[in-house]
C-alpha cells in the first residue's frame, strides 16, 4: 500500500518526497492515522546521509540530522526511564562519545556499527547497553566507558581494531554490581578491559561471563592512583581467553579478583604480571595449550592462587607463587603443593622463606623419585639449591637462632639454639637434642 501524506503530517524541515519515500519503503506496514505503535519507544536508522529517529508510540519522525553523534543525543536526551531504543545502521563519530546518562534504558543495538568512537554509560544505572559492534576505534577513546554506574548491563558486544576495548571507573561514587555478557574484542592496541579507581570509594563486584580477547597490549589491567590502598575488590570473570597479548592480566591494583577459567596463549610479556598494588589474585582452571608454559610476574611477592587438575602443567618465569591441587591447599604445607613435572624459575626477591642475597640469578630443583613418589633434593641425583651462577654465588646466608627448641623433631633435623648465654648447633637425633656449644 502506497502512502500519500499531506504537509500537515510532515515533521518540520523534511521535504515531503524523502519522508513518503521513507515511510512507504521501510514502514509501510503501518496506517497512514499513525495509530499503530512500535514495540520500540524509538527506533535510530539511517537513510543515505541522513539519520532519523522515529518515535514507536507516534510511528512519526521526531527528528532527523546528517551528524549521526547529534540524532544519538537526541534520542537519549528524549528518553524516560523504562523506554526501549533500538539502534541500525553504521556510525562514524568522528572521534567523539555518545553519553548515555540516564537510568532504566534498554538499548538493542543489534545490527548497529558504531566506527572511530565510543559510547559512555555515566550514572546510567540498571540501563542495558547490547547487540554494538564497534570497529575502527579512535586512539585514547575506549568503545564502552562504564563510570559510576551501578546494575548496569552490556551484552552481545564485538570490537574489532580498537584501541581501548571498556573501561570501568569510579571516582566520587562507587561503580559496582554491572555485570558483560559475551564480550568479543578482536584487536586492542592499548587494553582490552581496565579496571581504573580515581577515587576512594570502589570499582567492585563487577561480573563478566565470556570475555573472548585476542591481539593487543594488555588483556585486563586494574589500575589506580595509591597501590597502598587498593580499591578493586571482587570483580569476577567466568571464562577469559587472552591470546596473543604483550601480558594476559596486569594486577597491578586489585584485590580479591578471581577467574572461573582462564585460556592464555602466546603472550609475549607474561600471562599474568602483578604489580605493588595488586592481591589475591585467584583463579580457578588454568586451560592452556600443554606445550606453552605458564609465565607469571610476582615481583612484589604478592598473594596469588592458582588451582589447577592438570598434573602435567608447567611454569615458567614465576617469582613468589602458591599453587594448589585439585583437592585444594595442604594446610601443613601453606606455600606450595607440588604437581608432577613442575617446572619454575624464582627470580630475585622472596620465594617461600628462601632469600636470595646478592644472587644474580636464582634455581631451585626438587628431583622427583618415580618409585617412592617423594621429591627430594639429593645432591648425588640433582646438584640441589643453586643460588646465582658461577662467579656470582649468595655471599650470606642468614639462619636465625631458636631461643626455645621444639620438644620434638623430624630425625636429624638441625637447629641454631640460643640458650641465652651460648650459641649451640643441635640436631634431633634418637628422640633427643644433641648440641654443641659454637666457639
Amino acid at each position: 500500500m502506497s502512502i500519500k501524506l499531506n504537509s500537515g503530517a510532515l515533521a518540520d524541515g523534511l521535504s515531503q518526497p524523502i519522508l513518503e519515500r521513507i515511510w512507504n519503503q521501510a514502514w509501510s506496514k503501518y496506517s497512514a492515522n499513525n495509530f499503530l505503535v512500535e514495540t520500540a519507544s524509538y527506533i535510530v536508522f539511517t537513510d543515505g546521509t541522513n539519520y532519523y529517529v522515529k518515535n514507536g508510540r507516534t510511528g512519526k519522525i521526531d527528528y532527523y540530522d546528517t551528524d549521526p553523534l547529534n540524532v544519538l543525543n537526541y534520542v537519549v536526551s528524549n528518553a524516560n526511564a523504562k523506554d526501549v531504543i533500538v539502534v541500525n545502521g553504521t556510525f562514524n563519530l568522528n572521534g567523539k562519545v555518545w553519553t548515555i546518562n540516564k537510568t532504566d534504558l534498554t538499548i538493542f543495538g543489534y545490527g548497529a556499527t558504531i566506527t572511530n568512537g565510543g559510547v559512555v554509560l555515566q550514572s546510567a544505572d540498571r540501563t542495558i547497553f547490547a547487540g554494538f559492534k564497534f570497529l575502527n576505534g579512535a586512539s585514547d577513546i575506549p568503545c564502552i566507558h562504564r563510570i559510576t554506574t551501578v546494575y548496569s548491563t552490556i551484552a552481545d558486544i564485538h570490537m574489532q581494531n580498537v584501541d581501548i576495548g571498556i573501561i570501568e571507573e569510579s571516582t566520587d561514587k562507587v561503580n559496582i554490581v554491572n555485570r558483560a555478557y559475551n564480550i568479543h574484542i578482536e584487536g586492542a592496541n592499548t587494553v582490552g578491559v581496565r579496571f581504573v579507581n580515581s577515587g576512594q570509594l570502589g570499582n567492585n563486584l563487577n561480573t563478566y561471563y565470556g570475555l573472548f580477547m585476542h591481539g593487543g597490549g594488555t588483556g585486563v589491567e586494574f589500575t589506580g592512583t595509591d597501590p597502598n590502598n587498593p580499591q578493586n575488590q571482587g570483580n569476577q570473570f567466568f571464562g577469559l581467553w587472552a591470546e596473543d597479548f604483550q601480558t594476559g592480566i596486569k594486577n597491578y591494583n586489585a584485590l580479591r579478583t578471581i577467574i572461573y577459567g582462564a585460556w592464555f596463549e602466546n603472550n609475549s610479556n607474561y600471562d599474568v604480571d602483578i604489580g605493588q598494588g595488586g592481591w589475591h589474585l585467584v583463579i580457578f582452571g588454568i586451560l592452556f595449550p600443554v606445550w606453552q608454559p605458564l609465565k607469571i610476574n610476582n615481583p612484589y611477592n604478592k598473594v596469588y592462587t592458582i588451582y589447577h587438575n592438570d598434573i602435567d602443567m608447567k611454569y615458567s618465569g614465576i617469582t613468589p607463587l602458591r599453587i594448589c591441587g585439585q583437592n585444594g591447599c595442604d594446610e601443613n604445607n601453606p606455600y606450595i603443593q607440588l604437581p608432577d613435572n613442575l617446572i619454575f624459575n624464582i627470580k630475585r626477591g622472596e620465594a617461600y622463606k628462601i632469600w636470595q642475597n646478592g644472587a644474580i640469578d636464582g634455581e631451585l630443583r626438587i628431583w622427583f623419585d618415580p618409585s617412592t613418589q617423594e621429591a627430594i633434593i639429593m645432591a648425588l641425583k640433582d646438584p640441589g639449591i643453586i643460588l646465582g651462577i658461577a662467579g656470582g654465588r649468595v655471599d650470606k646466608i642468614t639462619m636465625y637462632p631458636y631461643t626455645t627448641l621444639p620438644s620434638s623433631d623430624d630425625e636429624g633435623s638441625l637447629r641454631l639454639y640460643y640458650d641465652g648465654t651460648n650459641y649451640k648447633l643441635c640436631v634431633y637425633v634418637g628422640g633427643a637434642w644433641k648440641c654443641t656449644v659454637v666457639s
